[in-house]
C-alpha cells in the first residue's frame, strides 16, 4: 500500500474592468487544499486491481468588492463582501484488468461544499449609481447581500474498456456528476446598461446542477488511421444557465426552469494519405496528411426537443490537410464549417447565420548552419481567404425581441461580435 499527501496554497489579486454598465471587479482571495489518498495493488474478483480511497478539501476566503466604471477609472465603492467557500470530497475508486484485452472501473464521490457571503458595506441603503453622460453619481438600495448555502452530493461511475485489437479499444461508461454554483454565478450587479452603472446587487439561490451520462467509444493510435470518436447522451437536471443582460453587461445566472438534453457526438481522425510523392530513398519522406475534428451537438429543452439550448453550433468541422517535406517545409489549408444556423437565445428568436472559413499556413524551417546551435523559422499565415462577413460570437440571452430596425430600445439590441475579416500575418521565429 502507498499513502500520497499534497498540499497546496493560492493568492490572487484581480483587478477587471468591465464596461459601465457593470463597474470594476476587485478581488483578493485565498485557497488552501489539502489531498490524501491511499492506494492498493492485488487481485481482486479474478483479476489484477488497483484500490484507491481518498479525500480532499478545498477552503477559499474571499474579498470582493465592485467600483463604479467611472469613464476607465475606478470610481466610488457600491459593493463589499467577505465570501467563504468549503469544497471536501471523499471518493473510492476500483479498477480490475481481466487479462489483457477487458478492465473495469467503478468509483464514487461524495461532495460537501458550502457557500457563505456577508455584507461588508457600510450602508446598503446608498449604493452608488454612476450616470456617464451626466458625470455624476445617483444612490440605488438593496437589502444586504448575504447568504449561507449548503451542497450535498454524490456522484458515482462504473466503465468498461475493451482491447479489441493492438492500439483499438472500445468504451463505454455512465458518470453521475454533482457541481455547486460558485461565487461569480451567485452574486453580480445587474440593471445596469452602457450610460449607467448596475442599479441591482443581490445574491441568487441557486441549486447545485446534477447530471448522468452515459457514452460509448473507440479508439485507434496507430497506423495510417488513427481516430477518437465519442457518443453520448446527458440528462441534467437544474441546469446552470448564465445569460446577458439586455445591453450586454454582465449577465445573471439561473438554473433551468426544465430539465435539460445534451447529446451528441465527438470525432477527431487522423488519415496520411500519402508518402514518399516528391521525397524518398534514404532519408525521411515528404507526407500528405489530412485531421479532421466534428462535433455534433444537440442540447435542448426536455419539455420540446425543438427547442433549442442557445449558444451552441448543432453542427461544427475543422478539417486542414498538411503536407510536409524533410527539407524543413510545411503548408497546410484549412477549413472551418458550420452549416446550420445557431441559436442565440433559449427562446430561439434570433439565429447565428452558417459559414465556412478558409485559411492557410506556411511554415519553413531553415536547416542548420544559419545558428549556431540554434533554429530559424519563417512562417505565413492567412486567415479568412474569402472575405466572409459572419458574426464569431454572440450574446447568449433568455429570449432577444425582433422587430424591424427601430431606435435604441429594449426590443433593439445588440446581439453579434463580427468575426475578422480577411488577415495575412509574416514572421520568423528564432529558438535555442
Amino acid at each position: 500500500m502507498s499513502v500520497r499527501a499534497g498540499a497546496a496554497y493560492q493568492y490572487v489579486e484581480d483587478d477587471f474592468r468591465f464596461p459601465v454598465g457593470t463597474g470594476v471587479r476587485s478581488t483578493r482571495s485565498h485557497d488552501v487544499t489539502l489531498n490524501l489518498d491511499a492506494r492498493r495493488a492485488g487481485a481482486v474478483l479474478g483479476g489484477e486491481g488497483t484500490s484507491v480511497l481518498g479525500v480532499s478539501a478545498t477552503l477559499g476566503d474571499m474579498d470582493r468588492g465592485y467600483f463604479a466604471n467611472e469613464r476607465g477609472r475606478k470610481g466610488r465603492r457600491f459593493a463589499d463582501n467577505e465570501m467563504q467557500a468549503s469544497t471536501v470530497r471523499a471518493f473510492a475508486r476500483q479498477r480490475v484488468q481481466f487479462g489483457t484485452r477487458l478492465a473495469a472501473t467503478a468509483s464514487i464521490s461524495g461532495i460537501l461544499a458550502r457557500r457563505e457571503i456577508d455584507e461588508a458595506l457600510s450602508s446598503t441603503s446608498q449604493r452608488a449609481r454612476y450616470v456617464a453622460p451626466k458625470d455624476k453619481y445617483v444612490s440605488f438600495a438593496s437589502s444586504p447581500a448575504t447568504l449561507d448555502e449548503t451542497y450535498r452530493g454524490l456522484r458515482p461511475a462504473v466503465g468498461l474498456q475493451y482491447a479489441a485489437a493492438p492500439a483499438l479499444d472500445l468504451f463505454a461508461g455512465v458518470t453521475r456528476s454533482y457541481e455547486p454554483p460558485t461565487f461569480n454565478t451567485l452574486l453580480s450587479p445587474s440593471g445596469g446598461n452602457p450610460k449607467k452603472g448596475p442599479g441591482q446587487f443581490q445574491p441568487r439561490v441557486l441549486d447545485a446542477q446534477s447530471s448522468t451520462t452515459v457514452e460509448v467509444g473507440t479508439r485507434r493510435t496507430r497506423g495510417r488511421l488513427q481516430w477518437d470518436v465519442v457518443a453520448y447522451r446527458t440528462w441534467l437536471k437544474n441546469e446552470l444557465l448564465t445569460t446577458a443582460a439586455l445591453f450586454g453587461g454582465a449577465g445573471s445566472t439561473s438554473n433551468a426552469p426544465v430539465r435539460t438534453i445534451h447529446q451528441g457526438l465527438e470525432t477527431h481522425v487522423d488519415l496520411r494519405l500519402l508518402d514518399g510523392m516528391l521525397a524518398d530513398g534514404s532519408g525521411a519522406p515528404d507526407q500528405l496528411a489530412l485531421e479532421a475534428t466534428y462535433n455534433l451537438n444537440d442540447f435542448y429543452f426536455d419539455t420540446d426537443a425543438r427547442n433549442q439550448l442557445a449558444g451552441v453550433p448543432r453542427h461544427r468541422l475543422h478539417a486542414q490537410l498538411t503536407y510536409d517535406h524533410p527539407v524543413g517545409l510545411s503548408v497546410t489549408p484549412d477549413l472551418t464549417w458550420m452549416p446550420q444556423r445557431t441559436p442565440t437565445d433559449h427562446a430561439n428568436t434570433i439565429y447565428q447565420s452558417p459559414y465556412a472559413l478558409l485559411g492557410a499556413r506556411a511554415h519553413y524551417t531553415v536547416g542548420p548552419g544559419w545558428l549556431d546551435e540554434g533554429q530559424l523559422a519563417v512562417f505565413v499565415e492567412a486567415e479568412n481567404l474569402t472575405g466572409t462577413t459572419y458574426a464569431s460570437s454572440y450574446l447568449v440571452r433568455d429570449q432577444v425581441p425582433n422587430p424591424p430596425p427601430a431606435p435604441l430600445t429594449s426590443a433593439d439590441v445588440t446581439s453579434f461580435i463580427p468575426g475578422q475579416g480577411r488577415t495575412l500575418q509574416i514572421g520568423v521565429t528564432v529558438g535555442w
